[in-house]
């Protein structure tokens, strides 16, 4: 039977001279018993190496059987009637529900569609995240205004008793708005100032350049971003300034802050996510440089009291608390970061604008 793939295999008969056997046994058409010699024009089955089948048998003419002889050997198949029914049976098995391979595409796909749903449980979480920042910030805005308006009255009432006059309703009024406007423009001005500061970070510890020129001290921290930035495995990370904060010469103990511009706020984030691995870097002296986020004055003096917080609860036995989201919490034991060397023609890409340094 010529299968639905079938190759001529006169590749291995007829090895002898006209009118032998083929091999060291009688070889013969399985259908005919016609003994297949060097000059019988026959087919044999290329999985059991076996049987063999004479072209008549077959149903070729000799022009269809001198078109197949002269096709590569790889082109074609051949297979007696009973391999070709295995044959057969495993493309069917391959095709069946309960076959492996369709067992594993199904495991697949559910590994799939389980992946899929903790990336939307991740993404759901992120979300219930940045709300609940927002309400929390939403309401600190609200206890400071009425912090705010408390004082004010406070400082009315004072000026009543010290003066003994009864306000008018109008000066009641006047005071309360002018407390409400004051407050709402100190809110405004420290929403711009944040969002100024939203794609910045600022290094501490840093080794300062000694070069006399300000480009080239520029120059040589953006060096070290760059180098810093390739071993936390931040080669995508784009800087776009530096500019070192403070006058220079001024406290030569230690280097002045450095602050890093980049382009915008997820690689802000990811490079202070990544800041934790600084001490386990093995090229430069990363153990003494700090990251942290570019914070408004006011935000400073909040960090200063949780920083007081946290050493005071260090200093009581409390062990491996950090800030984060300006609350005090346990984090976990950093991990190892991976030392895998960077790839041919990865770099990390530094344009830096114009700026002091």
């Amino acid at each position: 039977m010529l299968g639905v793939v079938s190759k001529t295999n006169k590749k291995d008969a007829k090895t002898g001279q006209s009118g032998t056997q083929v091999g060291t046994k009688t070889t013969v058409c399985i259908e005919c018993g016609t003994q297949i010699l060097d000059s019988t024009k026959a087919l044999q089955c290329e999985l059991c190496d076996e049987i063999w089948k004479c072209a008549e048998c077959i149903g070729l003419t000799d022009g269809q059987y001198e078109v197949i002889s002269a096709l590569s050997v790889d082109s074609l198949h051949w297979f007696c009637d009973s391999c070709d029914k295995q044959m057969f049976d495993k493309v069917i098995c391959v095709n069946q529900p309960d076959s492996s391979l369709h067992k594993r595409l199904e495991s697949l796909e559910q590994s799939l569609a389980d992946t899929q749903q903790r990336l939307e449980n991740k993404i759901d979480m992120l979300a219930d995240t940045m709300m609940q920042k927002k309400i929390e910030t939403f309401e600190q805005q609200l206890t400071d205004t009425q912090k705010s308006l408390e004082e004010k009255v406070d400082q009315l009432a004072e000026a009543v008793i010290t003066k003994n006059q009864v306000p008018s309703k109008a000066l009641i009024e006047t005071s309360i708005a002018d407390a409400l406007k004051g407050k709402l423009d100190e809110d405004r001005e420290e929403e711009e100032e944040i969002k100024n500061r939203k794609t910045n970070v600022i290094l501490f510890g840093l080794s300062e350049s000694n070069a006399d020129e300000p480009a080239d001290r520029q120059t040589e921290d953006l060096d070290q971003v760059a180098l810093m930035m390739h071993e936390l495995k931040l080669d995508d990370t784009r800087i776009q300034n530096v500019i070192r904060l403070g006058a220079v010469g001024g406290d030569d103990s230690k280097p002045r802050p450095l602050k890093v511009i980049l382009e915008n706020e997820e690689q802000r984030q990811r490079t202070l996510a990544s800041a934790k691995n600084l001490k386990f870097l093995r090229k430069g002296d990363w153990d003494k440089v700090f990251i942290q986020p570019d914070l408004t004055p006011k935000q400073r003096a909040v960090r200063r009291i949780l920083v007081q917080e946290l050493k005071d609860r260090q200093a009581k036995g409390e062990r491996n608390l950090t800030i984060v989201n300006n609350r005090i919490v346990t984090r976990r034991a950093p991990r190892a970061p991976d030392r895998t060397p960077l790839s041919t023609g990865q770099t990390v890409t530094a344009t830096p604008t114009t700026g002091s340094n």
